[in-house]
């Protein structure tokens, strides 16, 4: 049952990954539209909801996995943050080496996307963060 459970685990986010578009330039109004699209099991979530630093926050229906949209003052994205919990991480850097230009220490390129992009992996203890910038 657990390597079930694995296996699921790393089917879903096998296809988050591939699946995951870089928005970074894309408008506050278009991002909820192509999430419905992309990720239709991430809901907004507007718990976090900030004038001084806008953004948009989505998370997945058992808020296990977050994903931030950071805002420049006019509403277009200008970077990312998608947190994830720890035990996922080796299938993340595996999945990310095999679909983008790995450049250094959990640093890849993307040139796939509207802008391309950097994405950069932080650990912590018990999640780990991608942040995905504007080249």
């Amino acid at each position: 049952m657990k390597k079930f459970i694995l296996l699921l685990i790393a089917l879903i986010l096998t296809v988050f990954i591939t699946r995951s578009q870089n928005l970074i330039g894309y408008h506050l109004n278009e991002i909820p539209k192509i999430m419905k699209q992309l990720r239709p099991d991430y809901l907004i979530d507007d718990s976090s909801i900030n004038d001084k630093y806008p953004s948009l926050k989505f998370t997945d229906k058992d808020e296990d996995n977050t994903l931030i949209y950071f805002l420049d003052e006019n509403g277009y994205c200008k970077y990312c943050k998608l947190m994830l919990a720890s035990g996922q991480a080796k299938y993340v850097v595996d999945t990310l080496s095999r679909k983008y230009k790995y450049i250094d220490t959990l640093t890849w390129e993307d040139n796939r996307s509207k802008k391309p992009s950097i994405i950069k992996m932080k650990n912590s203890d018990w999640y780990f963060t991608l942040i995905i910038t504007e080249k």
